[in-house]
Formats: C-alpha cells, structure tokens, sequence
C-alpha cells in the first residue's frame, strides 16, 4: 500500500492536468494505514469495513452533532481529504479565518459604489454537488458512498458561517461539500467583480449603475440560492457582523455589543448581572469562562477602528458580572470582594489595582489569574 501523503499529493498534482477525469478513488479507502489516526478501531473491525466498503454494503449511520461515530468519522474525514486534494486550486474562497475576508475587502473594495451583500442558503439541493463532483470525478462508487453521507445527514443543517459566539455544528463533509457546490458561483463573481467569501456569507463590490446592480442582484439567487441586500456604499452596509464604513473601515456595530452582553449574562438592560450558571463552579473555572467569553468577542472584533470606545463601558459591565457572580456564589456583597484573604494572608480577589482570583495550580504553585483587563483593548491592523 502507497503511503497517504503520496497519493493526496498525486491527486492534487493530477488534477491540474486539464480535464483530468480522477478513477477508482473508492479504493483509496481500502488502505489500512488512512486510519491509523484511530486507534480506537481494531484490525478485526478495520477489516470488515474495508470489505463492506468494497462490497458496498458499508451503511453509515444517522448523523448525530452530539455524538460522532468514530467509523463513519474516519471514512468520511478520508473522503474530505481526497476532495480537498482534488479541489485544492479551485478553492479560493475557503479562508480558515474572517480576517482574510477583511483583507480583500481593504485591498479590493476601496473603489466600489454599490455593495450586494448575501446569505448563501445551507438548504440547498444536493444534486447541485454531486454533479460538480461528476465534472472530475468518474468512480460512480466513489460518488455513491458520498451520496450515502448525504442521506444521513452529513451535510445537512450544519451553522457554517459562526461568528465570536457561536460553534459550527454539522457534519464532516458539510464545509468542503459547500466550497465545491459554490466553484461556479465564485468564479462568476470573481471575473467580473470585487468579490469575497467567507464560509457562507458573501459581498460583491460594483462601480456600476444602480439598474446594473439591481439586474445582477436578481440572477444570483437563480444560480445559487442566497438572500440579498443591495447597499450604497454611503448607507450602513453590513458583513460579517461588521458595519463598513466608506469601504475600508470596520466599525463595531453598537447593538452587537448589547446582544453579546445580554447572550452571555453579563448584563441587562445596560445593568450588570450575575450569571446564576457559574455558581457551583470554583473560582478557577468562574473567572477562565469569563476570560475566554470577552477574548473570543475582542479576537474576533479587534479590527474595528473604534473597538476600544465601543467595549470601555462594555468591559465595565463585564467586570462587575464577574464580581457579583463571585458574590452571588459565597453569599456575600461585591464591597466586601475586595478585602477578601487567602488563607496566607494575600487578598484573593484584588491586587494592585487588579480584579482576579487567587489560585492554587496542580503542582502547588499559588497564582494570581487576572480578569481580562481593558488595556489590551486596542484596534490591531489587517
């Protein structure tokens, strides 16, 4: 058997060979060592498999987001990294992160007038895929297991775009199944005008009439389905969770602000409040959920050129969240927080100038952990 990392590169090598048409790919799958990364499955099982790959009597079950299948895992995890060989120059558009995005918008929109802002709808028709993949793939057995993951929900109601606070939830074959069934779509985007992608939410930048824009806004949900707006680009557009301004800036919008304050319980109606669900954790794991909740939020939003004004009274809130759930779960006042001491003396909670918890780690050590602290709130260039 041919080591897996020679045959990926000799798919990506052939498949830039023009019309290059990819054979018996299913048996790709019969080599044992594509699955030496579970070692949960035992040779025994590995072989039965194998042979009810070949003999096409392998079933996968019903995709369940909660709990994966280990063997449906690593055969289709197998089946995404053959495709991603074979369409690895044909996906331009599938960034790992939005600041790729953000920086074809810098480089590619300064001049644009009309923006065409869109959804690409995740119920789309599966036929669309399967004959893209026809297109370069001729091993119908191949295609036939693909189309087995399909029925059981592989690629169905998966959240692929996710923004600070939200996780994708979806089948292996959900992401790259979408980035192939969209080939076509890009590239007619990608020819004629300023264009991005990421995930499924998409802009298109026209220096054109508004007919022109209107004419084009019509058709695009004929080739693939999608939602529009149709924006000026003086008025409010918005991607990304982003509001643009005057093509190139990126603002934090004022709402999004108030919706992950009220989302993650910090707040209420502008008022901070405790978040009942951290009471039985320690304090170890109070304050590192708080911290992880407020970096992903500022990670995912510190390009935004006013992000330190918009999170000031924002991080605020977030801090006196924290307190009062510290003194939710021992009973006690936020005013009192301050003059709380460890056993050796130490305040546990307030050091020079700085809210925290005072923690003992697995090898003994006594830790001060700081809540996030403001002054890391600064704008950071694409």
């Amino acid at each position: 058997m041919r080591n897996p990392e020679q045959v990926l590169e000799l798919l990506r090598l052939n498949s830039e060979k023009p019309n290059y048409q990819h054979t018996r790919l299913c048996r790709l799958l019969y080599n044992p060592q594509i699955y030496q990364e579970y070692l949960d499955l035992k040779q025994i099982e590995l072989e039965t498999v194998i042979n009810s790959l070949k003999d096409e009597s392998y079933q996968p079950q019903l995709f369940n987001p909660e709990k994966d299948n280990l063997i449906d895992k690593a055969i289709v995890t197998n089946i995404r990294k053959i495709l991603e060989a074979i369409y690895a120059k044909e996906l331009k558009y599938r960034f790992k992160h939005h600041d790729e995005a953000l920086k074809v918008i810098k480089e590619d929109f300064k001049e644009v007038k009309w923006w065409i802002v869109g959804d690409i709808s995740l119920d789309y028709d599966k036929h669309i895929l399967i004959n893209k993949l026809k297109e370069k793939i001729t091993d119908e057995k191949f295609i036939r297991l693909i189309n087995k993951f399909i029925k059981v929900g592989y690629l169905k109601n998966y959240h692929y775009f996710h923004d600070y606070n939200n996780t994708p939830n979806g089948g292996v074959l959900s992401e790259i199944g979408l980035e192939i069934a969209l080939i076509d779509f890009d590239t007619y985007l990608a020819s004629q005008t300023s264009y991005v992608r990421y995930k499924n939410k998409f802009a298109v930048g026209l220096v054109a009439h508004k007919e022109l824009v209107l004419a084009l806004a019509e058709k695009l949900p004929k080739m693939f389905p999608c939602t529009l707006q149709v924006t000026h680009y003086q008025d409010k557009v918005r991607f990304l969770g982003y509001q643009i301004i005057e093509n190139t800036k990126f603002s934090l919008p004022k709402e999004i602000v108030t919706k992950f304050l009220s989302e993650n319980s910090f707040a209420k109606n502008g008022k901070a409040i405790h978040r009942t669900q951290n009471f039985n954790n320690n304090d170890y794991e109070i304050i590192t959920t708080y911290n992880r909740i407020f970096n992903r939020f500022y990670q995912y939003y510190k390009y935004c050129f006013d992000v330190k004004s918009k999170l000031n009274f924002a991080h605020h809130l977030f801090t006196q969240s924290f307190l009062k759930t510290l003194a939710g779960k021992y009973r006690t006042k936020v005013a009192k927080l301050i003059n709380v001491r460890t056993d050796t003396g130490e305040k546990k909670y307030f050091r020079l100038g700085v809210w925290g918890v005072n923690w003992v780690n697995n090898t003994g050590e006594r830790i001060f952990i700081e809540l996030f602290p403001k002054k890391k709130i600064v704008n950071r260039r694409i």
